[in-house]
């Protein structure tokens, strides 16, 4: 099993893993951790960090580009936070304001919500593991 079927197969079974301190993993919820699961994480753990590493940079490219059409746009300074941490918690969320940052929708923050996924002005963020 190559490290990206593991990463698949931890998130099919909603277990969370965590690239912590650079060259640590972090899984969890600890009822569902088998020895077995242990020693095949062990087993391909440098492999693991290298696919961890590489979808947090690709959600920080993401991140930046919606911070630069939040700009682009003229929203306020204090709404960019609101948007980019329910990017960073929600895949329906960040794939919206991709959209947008990208030329294909238009508008300002608050007033083009189109998408049943999009939040709403008053969401709240809620971490629901990775995405």
């Amino acid at each position: 099993m190559e490290a990206a079927e593991i990463i698949e197969y931890l998130r099919d079974r909603d277990l969370t893993i965590t690239l912590t301190d650079g060259d640590s993993l972090e899984l969890s919820p600890a009822e569902k951790i088998t020895n077995d699961l242990i020693e095949r994480l062990r087993k391909h753990k440098p492999a693991i960090i290298a696919v961890l590493k590489l979808e947090q940079r690709e959600q920080n490219q993401k991140i930046e580009m919606i911070r630069a059409w939040l700009y682009r746009i003229g929203e306020p300074i204090e709404d960019h936070d609101i948007v980019l941490n329910k990017c960073r918690n929600a895949p329906g969320a960040m794939t919206y304001f991709l959209k947008h940052a990208n030329g294909v929708g238009a508008g300002r923050f608050f007033g083009c919500f189109e998408l049943s996924t999009a939040p709403s002005p008053n969401f709240h963020t809620h971490k629901k593991g990775i995405s």
